[in-house]
């Protein structure tokens, strides 16, 4: 498992500039604020003042809360475009926070991103002084690292969110400057990943209110723009991310008390500049040395080498493909990469057990990593196309290979054994003949084995109205992928299935609500009505963006 440095100077030597301040959001010796060394015995936090809870969104992350945390219930999930703050908005006007007690909202994806178990992380909690105003665990090292502040980081990736979340922060009455923030390990906060007094909640919580009344305005003149789409997560809006920055800008300007818990080991959270650990942690230190300096050499310095990294890693990463969809002759390079691992998938393998799984498409390693947190002896064979990806995965899976799955000899195939469980998350879409992939798999299953599938939705209700309006252009990712050369409903999909030699198992809906699908419903009841099918059960297909199939030898 890949490590990194708890701090900076642990990889640089400690005669960095990180060492020098104590300043109120800065490190500092052990014991005072803004530091993640550990006070005496009777300057630590209570235990009993300290309250933090797992959002749960699903029946499953509801059933797996740790019992060290308390239930937030958002499995009604009203307002999903506002993600984890909904949950966290609700909870802070229903109920009042005691003035000495600290309070944190945490994703139930907080272990798998940070290596701390909720025991563990409380235990982190109560180490601390109880003259801090936030404690925090930044599950992303390297991403903090190499831009100037989290804002920098939605820039790259979504230009022009820079522009509209100066806009809010940097008008009077917040004046919080976002564009010339600089921040370092000792402050860079992600999402709600943080426990923090009742003080630095209110600070937090008035602002997040005026961006809300700006979101929910349609009369607002930055409405819409806080609404746009990203590229992430199937659409995520930017007014989330503006908020999910918010602590990180609040800690560097309102001179709060900030400690920072390191992350344990990447467990599911290997993120997308995991390659560049070393350049990361030159330009933390550089950063930091700007901070307690004031030299503007070191921020020049800084931005030289993060530009340099950013630069390197693009050319790595940004897929070799035409603008337009690829003559069939052309070699298509896969969907652009990233570190996310499908928990619909993780589930089932939790259920099934396997003790050797081959996973196609394994990306770097993310799904195995989490499986081996719980599973570690598992014989586990990764399977990618891009050959970064497998430099990566090798550190994580027993045995990462790259190969194209379609243009394996025989020998090669039947090198894989007889495995217990075959994955293929997103990938059968991408492949020229997934029914012959199929039924080749079928021979290295061993008797129990089962293949476990991932697959895009053509049926949903978006895809349905982008081609009714004759906008079927292809994109990076989604459901309109370039390098799709597949595409199936729920349907074909068990036809696929049952015509290469399966029974299956389970057939499992992913629905991923998005605003504004109840206005094409009733239009597409109303169509399958006029076809002679059922429209509730095309109703039922339109809401899910994939379907899960498992599926046993016949």
């Amino acid at each position: 498992m890949i490590e990194y440095p708890t701090t900076a100077a642990e990889t640089f030597g400690a005669s960095t500039a990180s060492d020098a301040s104590s300043k109120a959001g800065t490190a500092g010796t052990p014991g005072t604020p803004g530091t993640s060394g550990v006070p005496a015995d009777a300057d630590r936090i209570d235990a009993a003042r300290v309250h933090i809870h797992h959002i749960a969104y699903s029946p499953q992350t509801l059933a797996s809360a740790p019992a060290a945390f308390t239930v937030l219930d958002n499995t009604d999930n009203s307002r999903p475009d506002w993600y984890e703050y909904w949950p966290i908005r609700r909870h802070l006007l229903a109920r009042p926070l005691i003035g000495d007690h600290y309070y944190g909202f945490l994703s139930p994806k907080f272990e798998a991103k940070t290596g701390h178990s909720a025991d563990r992380f409380i235990d982190a909690v109560t180490r601390q002084s109880p003259r801090s105003d936030v404690i925090f665990c930044s599950p992303q090292p390297e991403v903090g690292a190499l831009f100037q502040n989290v804002y920098y980081g939605s820039e790259a990736t979504n230009p022009g969110s820079l522009d509209l979340y100066a806009a809010i922060l940097d008008a009077p009455p917040w004046r919080l400057d976002i564009r010339s923030l600089v921040n370092d390990e000792r402050d860079t906060i992600y999402s709600n990943y943080f426990v923090a007094r009742p003080a630095f909640w209110r600070a937090w919580f008035e602002i997040t209110e005026a961006i809300f009344a700006i979101a929910e305005d349609p009369a607002h003149p930055l409405s819409a723009a806080l609404n746009a789409r990203t590229g992430y997560g199937g659409g995520v809006m930017r007014k989330v991310f503006l908020i999910e920055g918010l602590a990180s800008a609040l800690v560097a300007r309102r001179g709060f008390r900030a400690v920072s818990i390191p992350i344990r080991r990447y467990a599911g959270n290997l993120n997308i500049f995991s390659a560049f650990r070393e350049d990361a942690a030159a330009c933390n230190v550089l950063k930091g040395a700007y901070k307690d300096a004031g030299d503007d050499r070191y921020l020049q310095r800084f931005n030289e080498r993060a530009s340099r990294t950013i630069e390197t890693f693009k050319r790595r990463t940004t897929p070799q493909t035409a603008p337009i969809e690829p003559h069939p002759a052309m070699e298509i390079k896969q969907t652009p990469a990233h570190d996310k691992f499908n928990d619909t998938i993780l589930q089932l393998l939790l259920q099934h057990r396997p003790r050797k799984v081959v996973e196609v498409g394994c990306m770097r390693g993310t799904l195995a990593a989490k499986y081996f947190e719980t599973h570690p002896d598992v014989d586990w064979t990764g399977v990618d196309i891009d050959e970064d990806n497998v430099a990566i995965a090798r550190d994580v899976c027993g045995t990462a290979i790259l190969a194209d799955i379609e243009k394996l000899d025989d020998a090669r195939f039947q090198a894989f054994g007889a495995a217990d469980a075959w994955v293929f998350g997103d990938v059968l879409e991408h492949l020229r003949d997934p029914w012959s992939v199929l039924r080749r798999v079928r021979n290295q299953l061993s008797d129990q084995g089962v293949v476990i599938a991932c697959i895009p939705n053509s049926q949903h209700w978006s895809f349905q109205v982008r081609v009714n309006a004759g906008l079927m252009q292809y994109q990076d990712d989604g459901l309109f992928d370039r390098t799709h050369l597949r595409f199936f409903s729920r349907m074909t999909m068990i036809e696929m299935f049952q015509s290469t030699g399966y029974a299956l198992q389970a057939v499992i809906a992913r629905n991923l609500a998005f605003p504004g699908q109840e206005k094409y419903l009733p239009h597409i009841r109303a169509l399958a009505q006029a076809s002679g099918a059922d429209p509730d059960q095309a109703e039922r297909d339109a809401l899910a963006f994939q379907f899960v199939l498992v599926g046993r030898k016949g």
